[in-house]
This record gives C-alpha cells, structure tokens and sequence, in this order.
C-alpha cells in the first residue's frame, strides 16, 4: 500500500519582508557551523547555496516600473558580507577564520559551478 502524501498550504512567494528573518537566522547557523569543522562543509555549502538561490527569485519593480531590482540578491548579498565581516573582527582564533574563508571560498566555487549549467 503506497504511502499517504500529506499537502500542505500553496507556499507563498517570498518577499524582502519574508526573507529577512530567514536570512538572520540560518546565515548565522551556517557560518556557525562552517568555523567548528571543515568536515561539514559540503552540506552546508549545499544549505547557503539553496538559500541563495531562494533569495535570487525575488525581485521589486523599479519606480519608473520599467525594470525589476534583484532585492532577494541584495539582502542576501548585505547579510552574506556582514557573516563574512564579522568572524574577522572576532578574536577566536586562527584556525576558525581559515575556516570560515575556505567555506566562503567553497560557496563560491560550487555557486559558479552550478551557475553555469
């Protein structure tokens, strides 16, 4: 006997509004995360690159109405620094910066890989 499928609400469009609490509380559990171990560092990759890609959907129409503004990218982008600022500032030690600045690095090269296919 197959498995019953529960469905949920239609999930709404995301909007700036919506994604600002999101973003001010996984950003920090996945820089978090990436300064304690590199094991994890896959997963987590994979985890910022799904929120990125969440927030890159959402757009704004300009005030002249004739373009869109990429507002999901600019708050990602704006909270994304400040995570990256931050451990700099904080004197914890070196080995938690390295690897924060290899998991930002490998955010970066898993975002150019898979935004070219």
């Amino acid at each position: 006997m197959p498995a019953l499928v529960k469905r949920g609400k239609a999930h709404e469009p995301d909007t700036v509004e919506s994604l600002l609490p999101v973003l001010e509380q996984q950003l920090p559990a996945l820089f978090g995360g990436a300064q304690a171990t590199t094991a994890s560092h896959r997963k987590l990759i994979n985890s910022l690159h799904a929120l990125f890609l969440r927030c890159s959907v959402v757009t704004t129409p300009s005030a002249d109405g004739r373009s869109i503004r990429l507002s999901g990218e600019k708050a990602f982008g704006d909270k994304f620094r400040e995570m990256c600022a931050f451990p700099l500032g904080v004197k914890k030690g070196v080995d938690q910066a390295d690897r924060v600045v290899k998991f930002v690095a490998g955010f970066v090269g898993f975002a150019v890989e898979h935004g070219a296919s």
